[in-house]
């Protein structure tokens, strides 16, 4: 099948949402059409290059299909956009040519669980470790996030652009009462049961605070019992570094409300 791509420096995993600012031309018109034809469109990862001017010169061989859940326009024809990752694929050929966006002719992916026995109880190891690095997350962002505040505070007195300007932030105003707080919530529930080992590991591994190379490895485990080992590592590796007082890492230290296109 042909879906438009949209690259992206960031992964997205099937079941998870994320929001999205679409300001270049070419970015309107693959929204335009997906909106036109309710379909979805490819996010994948770009391994070389970047999101906005000239096309990446490099992008990861699996994506993520998206679902435009909620969409709102400013009055210049920007969009702010709430989407749901879906199904994988993987990236056969891109056609750069035919349209000012890339189309990508893409083969779906399974979702393979793997062994049975093991994936369940691996999956209940992984919500156990992930529940925990949660916890310890929140209170060491917590922590920062105050720091950070009283400097903003302190640097309010250097004057416009400084600190504590508003206008220094360059987050966009919000055109259609996009609520994905809600949503967020919605699917951090769906990690209730490990009785799906091919949801918690999706989920787990979108909402798990790692690297790039990382979130995309996990991406490409062809099952979930593949993908959630690779979790039991990688939870045991976080929370080896958080439980020594390090900073938690930051998938985007941008503002998380807006990628911005």
């Amino acid at each position: 099948m042909d879906v438009p791509l949209f690259p992206l420096h960031t992964v997205l995993a099937p079941g998870l949402v994320m929001p999205l600012h679409v300001f270049e031309p070419r970015y309107r018109r693959l929204t335009e059409r997906c909106l036109d034809e309710r379909s979805p469109f490819g996010v994948v990862l770009i391994r070389e290059g970047r999101e906005v001017g000239e096309a990446a010169t490099r992008l990861a061989r699996v994506g993520t299909l998206a679902e435009i859940r909620q969409a709102g326009r400013f009055p210049d024809g920007r969009f702010a956009l709430l989407v749901e990752g879906t199904r994988r694929f993987t990236v056969d050929r891109v056609d750069a040519e035919g349209e000012p966006y890339l189309v990508g002719a893409v083969t779906l992916l399974p979702e393979g669980v793997g062994d049975e026995t093991r994936s369940r109880e691996s999956a209940r190891r992984v919500l156990d470790r992930f529940l925990e690095y949660v916890v310890i997350f929140q209170t060491l962002a917590a922590g920062r996030g105050q720091a950070e505040q009283r400097e903003a505070e302190a640097g309010s007195a250097t004057g416009p652009g400084g600190a504590g300007d508003p206008g220094a932030a360059g987050v966009d105003g919000n055109p259609g009462g996009l609520d994905w707080h809600e949503d967020v919530v919605r699917s951090i529930r769906r990690l209730s049961s490990p009785d799906d080992p091919v949801t918690v590991s999706h989920l787990v591994g979108g909402l798990l605070q790692v690297d790039l190379g990382d979130r995309q490895a996990l991406l490409e485990e062809p099952t979930a019992e593949a993908r959630l080992a690779r979790l039991e590592a990688l939870l045991d590796r976080e929370l080896q570094l958080l439980g020594r007082g390090l900073p938690p890492y930051r998938v985007d230290r941008r503002s998380s409300l807006h990628r911005l296109n």
